[in-house]
């Protein structure tokens, strides 16, 4: 650990980048360092355009050569301030550290305090563990290349019956997920310690190797071990792949190690860690979670009166949809399935599209019993495979309220086909039931119309010549609430 304070002049905030070069030229392994800087390296870092590219550009090379990286800061922006009237904030105090540190220290929380008796925040770093909670079952990817899984499927889904073909789906879904984390457990296991153990084994094999010749079973047992090796490394690979949820790289143009810090940035810049709460700062698990409850109880399904009200019926044009009524196949659930996103995150069942894709011959008829259900309007009991995880994004870096996050509804997968056979139904139908004012999201409709017509609306005032006015309407969380 290095502790830092950077000097003022320009002339020795070269000397002091240098300095830190020789650090680390004489510090092998996990390194980190900590303090004030006295320098920034983009132009986020400062709340004014008063900056020094030239230093900059030489902190951000020194972060680069020395392979630094930086801790992510939650909750704040600006750790200092010069006290003045308007202030400048800058990002002075940071958190650097090397990858093998962050692989020790993956869960480390950075959080800036307040700023009682200097113009500079204090930044408490917590590197104790967070405590374990309670895992959801995730159907992995990886799962459906190993041998035995559609076994495993075929005989826990088939296992349990049920009359009612939505019970019968849910039960089924539940006792499929046990068994595939049981099975997941006996065949996978831990890979990382299974790779230590074929490491340390091999190297005993080569060690003997030098010294004497191997035996038959001993030169048997080298190769079966580097054989397992390899499988298990690129299945390490996959897994690290599929939780950093990168879906801009090809197979290929990324290491283990870089997906293992990306989740590691992922869990540090997504995990909430307090709240404000009507002005009340609030850190208990039990507590955040009641206060969100009731946040997003108050938002989701309250009809709120209204004075004024739209008559869609002199709005939309008569259209005949009666081929929207017509029975589900499992031609066309088959279809939904497939057009379904790849390595998107599961709902609150934890099963995702790849799997139904796996396994569409063994849970087909269930799919299509349920449907059917659905289609004669008898919903009874369909509440259990109604079910949504409510998952909070940040919607700025100095996120403290319930207000600053995004919500996002993980349903369930049996609703998210549903949504989706709906919605490939109605999609031919969209461009004679929306105005043609309206481009977004609309199949054949480009967004970009919107900008030509109002340019060409601004040329055209301007060659009338007369008094006008052009009016842009912004609508500030629109659809946070819904009825």
């Amino acid at each position: 650990i290095t502790l830092v304070y950077g000097p003022q002049l320009d002339t020795d905030k070269i000397a002091f980048l240098q300095e830190l070069r020789d650090v680390r030229a004489a510090c092998d392994g996990p390194w980190m360092l900590c303090g004030d800087f006295n320098l920034i390296y983009c132009d986020e870092d400062k709340s004014n355009g008063n900056l020094n590219r030239r230093m900059m550009g030489r902190f951000r090379r020194t972060i680069n050569d020395l392979a630094l990286k930086e801790v992510y800061l939650n909750g704040r922006r600006f750790p200092r301030s010069n006290e003045q009237s308007p202030p400048t904030l800058v990002h002075l105090d940071r958190v650097l550290c090397t990858p093998d540190w962050e692989e020790l220290h993956g869960e480390c929380h950075l959080r800036c305090l307040a700023s009682v008796v200097s113009d500079h925040s204090p930044l408490p770093l917590d590197c104790k563990p967070v405590p374990p909670g309670h895992r959801r079952f995730h159907c992995e990817e990886f799962w459906m290349r190993l041998d035995g899984f559609h076994d495993i499927v075929a005989s826990a889904w088939h296992s349990v019956h049920d009359d009612d073909p939505f019970w019968r789906l849910m039960r089924r879904m539940q006792i499929t997920a046990r068994k595939l984390t049981s099975w997941s457990t006996r065949t996978v296991g831990n890979v990382r310690l299974k790779l230590a153990i074929s490491r340390e084994l091999f190297l005993m094999l080569d060690t003997a190797q030098e010294s004497r010749p191997l035996s038959p079973h001993e030169d048997w047992l080298r190769r079966q071990i580097k054989a397992s090796y390899l499988g298990l490394a690129s299945l390490e690979r996959t897994i690290a792949r599929q939780r950093a949820r990168i879906a801009t790289l090809k197979d290929g143009d990324a290491n283990t190690s870089f997906f293992h810090r990306q989740c590691t940035y992922r869990r540090q810049k997504n995990r909430i860690h307090n709240l404000t709460v009507n002005g009340a700062p609030i850190s208990a698990p039990c507590d955040m979670v009641a206060a969100a409850y009731a946040h997003f109880d108050a938002l989701l399904g309250r009809e709120t009166p209204r004075d004024c009200g739209l008559d869609l019926s002199e709005l939309i044009t008569p259209t005949n949809l009666d081929d929207l009524d017509a029975p589900f196949d499992a031609e066309e659930i088959w279809n939904a399935v497939k057009r379904l996103p790849a390595q998107k995150a599961s709902g609150l069942d934890g099963y995702t599209a790849e799997f139904l894709r796996a396994c569409w011959p063994i849970v087909r008829q269930d799919f299509v019993d349920a449907f059917q259900r659905l289609y004669e309007m008898r919903g009874r009991g369909f509440c259990s495979l109604n079910q949504a995880l409510l998952t909070l994004l940040l919607k700025r870096a100095d996120a403290r309220g319930l207000g600053d996050f995004r919500p996002i509804s993980l349903i369930h997968l049996v609703a998210k086909i549903f949504a989706k056979v709906l919605s490939l139904r109605l999609a031919p139908k969209l461009c004679s039931l929306i105005s043609t004012c309206q481009n977004a999201f609309i199949p054949r409709r480009s967004l970009h119309d919107n900008f030509i017509l109002v340019r060409q609306s601004a040329r055209l005032l301007h060659q009338l010549g007369a008094p006008r006015a052009l009016l842009k309407q912004d609508l500030a969380r629109a659809f946070d609430t819904i009825s």
